[in-house]
């Protein structure tokens, strides 16, 4: 969700007029510009890119997801490389937050992965992206080869929990 332009730009009555005929024009650089959904195609035009382009939104996993379609994007020769990425950014940053029982957020500020002693987790700010290839492009080519992903998979555990 954007957390910026909504919230702290749509008090501004000069702004919302302008955006508002703007679009209505046509021109839709504000919505372009601002917009989660058009990130992966905006960042293919921009780079002159070619094959798959698309933004995937999932909670938590949504940095997984995209792995994992880039990864059978590549299996299936759709590409040959393909970028995969994430970002987090909340405006206003917050500095707090609740911690109740049955939350997921952690009950001491600490995020502990497979951990007993894990409580929940603590959200931050940041982006990530990768460049994904095949192995045998990425021998053949002498890249710098940081990481082999050997499988993929996610799922959900009915009402659970997500994972």
């Amino acid at each position: 969700m954007d957390t910026y332009l909504l919230p702290n730009r749509c008090t501004d009555r000069a702004f919302l007029d302008d955006a508002v005929r703007q679009m209505r024009v046509g021109s839709l650089q504000t919505e372009i510009g601002n917009g989660k959904d058009y990130l992966a195609t905006r960042a293919s035009f921009k780079l002159n890119l070619r094959g798959p382009a698309m933004t995937v939104g999932r909670a938590c996993p949504t940095s997984l997801v995209a792995i994992a379609e880039a990864s059978r994007a590549i299996r299936s020769e759709l590409c040959d490389m393909a970028l995969a990425g994430s970002a987090a950014i909340t405006l206003p940053h917050k500095r707090a937050y609740f911690h109740t029982e049955q939350g997921i957020n952690s009950s001491d500020g600490h995020c502990r992965v497979f951990d007993k002693k894990g409580s929940g987790t603590v959200f931050g700010n940041g982006a990530g992206v990768i460049v994904l290839q095949r192995l045998s492009d990425a021998i053949r080519d002498r890249d710098h080869i940081h990481d082999v992903i050997r499988g993929i998979g996610f799922h959900n555990d009915g009402c659970t929990k997500n994972s």
